[in-house]
C-alpha cells in the first residue's frame, strides 16, 4: 500500500505541476466537460445544451472559444453527477484521485489475470506509473481509467470463473464504448453459447440499466435530450460531432489523407500544381471511411471466434481484442486513451515474470515497453513538431510488439504464454 500511496502522490504532483500564482491550480479543460454536465443534470437542465455548457465553462476559463461537450449516453452521467455538486477545484482533485486509483487497481487485477503472484504485483504498479499514457490521462483528467478498470475486472473475473463480478466490471467499459467495439462484439457473440459470457453480459446490462434509471430519476428529461442529439434535432444544435476531430486513429488517417489523395502528396512530395484524384467514390470526410478499419478487424475477430469458440479463453484473447478494438476505433481515441494498452502489457509481463519465456522474449518485452512509453514521452516533449494525429502509429506498433514477444516466447518454449484458464474463463 505504501508503494500505491507514493505512486498516487507522484501522479498528483505531475497533474498539478502547471500552477499559476494568481489563479492557483490550473484545472484541465477536459475535466470541465464532466463537471459542467453533472452540474446541469442535478439542476434539471440539459447536459447536452452546448450554449449552457459554454456559459458554465467560461466561468472558469473566460478565454474559451467553443464548448467542451460530453457525449456520454445518459447512463454515463451517473459518474458526473456527484462532481456537479462540488466546486470545480475540489471536484477536480477528487476526480484525478479516482482516476489514479482506477489505474492502480486495474494494474493489480491485470497482473493477477496474467498469472502474476501477489508478491510481485509491485511490477504491475511500476509499469502502470511509468507508462506515458498514464501520466497523460491523469494530467488531462480523462475518464479512460474507468474503462481500463472494467477490462481488468473482466479479465480477473474470467480467470477466477466469476461471471457476475466480470459483468459488474465490464459495464465500466461502456463509458467509452467506441474504444472497445471489437471486444464488445465478440463478448456478445460468445454469450450465445457460453454461460460465463451470458451471465457477464446480462449483469453488465443490468448495471447500465440501473445507472440509466438513476439519472432519469434525477433529471427525467435527460433521455429525451440525448435522443434529440442522436437524431440531430438538438436545440440548440451541436457545434461539432465527435467524428469530426482529427484523432490518432487509422480511420481518421484514412479520412484525412488516403481518401483525399493528400497522403500520396505528402509521401512523394508532389508539386502543388499536380492534381490527384480525391476518392469521391466515398465522401472523404464521412464517417463511412472511418468505419473501414473497424469493419475489417471486427470481421477478422468474428472469424477467429467462430474457429476457436469451443476452446475460447478470455484471458488469452483480451490483449488481442483490445488491440483490434483500438486499431479499429473509428473516432475519438486520443493519446490519453492509450492507457488501455496496459491491458496488453501487464498480463504479458506477468506471464514472463517467472523467467520461463527465454531471454529473447524478455528482452523484446522490455524493448517493446520502453519504445512505446519512451517514444511517447519524447514525442510529447517535442509537441510543437508532433501533433495528435501523428500518434496513429502507436497502437499498430504495440500490436507488432506483442506478436514478436509471443513468437519469441513460443520459440523459447514458454509455458507462461499459453492459456492458463479453461475455455471461456473456466465456465461453459
Amino acid at each position: 500500500m505504501r508503494r500505491v500511496a507514493l505512486g498516487f502522490v507522484a501522479l498528483l504532483c505531475v497533474a498539478a505541476e502547471d500552477a499559476d500564482v494568481r489563479r492557483g491550480l490550473v484545472v484541465p479543460v477536459d475535466y470541465l466537460q464532466f463537471w459542467s454536465t453533472g452540474y446541469l443534470t442535478v439542476r434539471g437542465e440539459n447536459p447536452y445544451d452546448s450554449v449552457r455548457l459554454f456559459e458554465l465553462q467560461r466561468t472558469v476559463y473566460p478565454e474559451f472559444q467553443y464548448p467542451i461537450i460530453s457525449w456520454h449516453p445518459p447512463f454515463g452521467l451517473v459518474l458526473n453527477v456527484p462532481f456537479g455538486l462540488l466546486p470545480v477545484v475540489p471536484g477536480y482533485l477528487l476526480w484525478i484521485g479516482l482516476q489514479t486509483a482506477c489505474v492502480l487497481a486495474a494494474a493489480v487485477l491485470l497482473w493477477k489475470a496474467g498469472g502474476g503472484t501477489d508478491a510481485d504485483r509491485w511490477v504491475a504498479v511500476v509499469l502502470a506509473l511509468a507508462f506515458a499514457p498514464t501520466l497523460i490521462v491523469v494530467m488531462m483528467a480523462q475518464v479512460t481509467p474507468v474503462c481500463l478498470l472494467g477490462l481488468a475486472g473482466f479479465a480477473w473475473g474470467a480467470r477466477a470463473n466469476r461471471p457476475v463480478l466480470a459483468g459488474l466490471a465490464v459495464a465500466l467499459t461502456a463509458w467509452k464504448p467506441h474504444l472497445l467495439g471489437v471486444f464488445g462484439l465478440v463478448l456478445i457473440l460468445d454469450a450465445t453459447r457460453s454461460r460465463f459470457s451470458r451471465v457477464a453480459v446480462l449483469t453488465g446490462g443490468g448495471v447500465l440499466l440501473a445507472a440509466f434509471v438513476a439519472v432519469a430519476a434525477i433529471n427525467p428529461r435527460v433521455p429525451g435530450w440525448y435522443a434529440a442529439v442522436l437524431a440531430g434535432t438538438a436545440d440548440p444544435p451541436m457545434p461539432y460531432k465527435p467524428a469530426d476531430a482529427p484523432s490518432p486513429t487509422v480511420g481518421c488517417f484514412l479520412r484525412e489523407y488516403v481518401a483525399t489523395g493528400d497522403c500520396i502528396s505528402r509521401l512523394v512530395r508532389l508539386p502543388p500544381e499536380v492534381a490527384l484524384p480525391t476518392g469521391r467514390a466515398v465522401v472523404p470526410g464521412s464517417l463511412l471511411v472511418q468505419l473501414i478499419p473497424f469493419a475489417v478487424l471486427a470481421a477478422a475477430a468474428v472469424g477467429v471466434w467462430v474457429v476457436r469458440r469451443k476452446t475460447w479463453d478470455w484471458v488469452a484473447a483480451i490483449p488481442w481484442l483490445v488491440l483490434a478494438s483500438m486499431v479499429g476505433t473509428p473516432y475519438g481515441s486520443w493519446t490519453f486513451d492509450f492507457v488501455l494498452l496496459l491491458a496488453v502489457i501487464i498480463p504479458t509481463a506477468a506471464r514472463l515474470r517467472d523467467g520461463d519465456g527465454g531471454r529473447l522474449a524478455r528482452n523484446l518485452a522490455v524493448g517493446w515497453y520502453v519504445a512505446v512509453s519512451g517514444g511517447m514521452f519524447l514525442a510529447l516533449k517535442f509537441s510543437a513538431v508532433f501533433q495528435e494525429p501523428d500518434f496513429v502509429v502507436v497502437v499498430p506498433f504495440a500490436a507488432l510488439g506483442l506478436a514478436l514477444v509471443r513468437w519469441a516466447a513460443a520459440r523459447g518454449g514458454s509455458r507462461t504464454m499459453l492459456p492458463r484458464t479453461a475455455p471461456n474463463g473456466g465456465a461453459q
